[in-house]
């Protein structure tokens, strides 16, 4: 009925073992997402970013709208590319243009440019370095956000209009039923983020402290997602972090830093000690936003 085959082998003493096969076919991914329209698809992409990682992912996101990227993690390597190929895009990331003692070279860079930055909201800056800004990206991104900066590199707007923090808080409420703990002393960034986190489902418990955090983790039933402030009284977000990772019944929840600044020895600490990502204050919504949906899984309840 299934075409397939079904048969036994024995041995005597030994016992027997059933095998069978059937024939199935792959079920097509749904899309998620929407595609630009035809006139921005099949474009050529300049990907420079000093993260591997950061550049394969943005270079997978923008094959899905048929784009083909070229990734580079060097202002030199891009002047090269820039000379000998015309492309329709440049993503450049804002630490490494800003690091670098040499400027990418606008007189062959014909393409339209996006600028990448990490960890706070993006300024409203035009020109860095001599270098036309047309659209921003923050970091990390998500599928819908790349989208949206390729229309707003080209002018066009979503067929329906709604801001990018309406969208992905409307795809929170795949998270509806899950559990997340916030350590913040901060009352004012306490209501930021319940107001962030309105009408989602997603249930909030709040703490003043790392202390209170860990005090509460074994009576609070099953947590799935953790944001902490690195720096709180009584008990710091990394002392909390530490005594997490040491136990292994929480020890593979994701945890989020909230940092004050974006130094390079706080950031490394976060990743020392485990973290799974951090988010600069002022804090950002579509920041926030892609890590819920990066790290904590639909409850599948919600899928019935």
């Amino acid at each position: 009925m299934m075409g397939g085959i079904i048969r036994v082998e024995s041995e005597y003493g030994k016992g027997s073992r059933f095998i069978f096969t059937i024939e199935s076919h792959q079920q097509k991914e749904k899309r998620r997402y929407r595609l630009p329209s035809k006139s921005l698809m099949n474009k050529s992409v300049l990907i420079i970013d000093g993260s591997r990682d950061t550049s394969k992912s943005l270079a997978e996101m923008l094959a899905y709208f048929h784009y083909e990227s070229i990734t580079t993690s060097s202002v030199k390597e891009a002047n090269q590319k820039i000379a000998t190929h015309q492309f329709d895009i440049v993503f450049i990331d804002y630490d490494l243009i800003k690091k670098c003692d040499q400027d990418i070279s606008q007189k062959n860079c014909t393409g339209r440019v996006a600028l990448m930055k990490s960890g706070v909201a993006l300024s409203n800056e035009t020109i860095i370095n001599d270098i036309h800004i047309q659209a921003h990206l923050s970091k990390p991104f998500t599928q819908q956000m790349v989208f949206s900066v390729i229309l707003e590199l080209y002018g066009e707007k979503p067929a329906q209009e709604a801001s990018l923090k309406d969208l992905q808080k409307k795809d929170l409420q795949s998270l509806k039923g899950n559990h997340i703990f916030v350590a913040e002393d901060n009352k004012i960034n306490q209501a930021t983020i319940l107001s962030m986190l309105k009408d989602t489902g997603i249930q909030v418990s709040l703490f003043d402290n790392g202390q209170d955090l860990l005090d509460q983790l074994t009576t609070k039933g099953s947590i799935d997602f953790i944001l902490m402030d690195t720096d709180m009284p009584i008990m710091d977000g990394y002392e909390a972090t530490i005594q997490i990772k040491k136990n292994k019944a929480y020890n593979n929840i994701p945890i989020i830093a909230l940092l004050a600044s974006t130094l390079k020895k706080d950031i490394d600490r976060t990743v020392k000690i485990g973290m799974n990502g951090y988010i600069c204050k002022p804090i950002n919504a579509n920041i926030l936003y892609s890590f819920l949906l990066k790290y904590v899984e639909p409850k599948t309840c919600n899928g019935v």
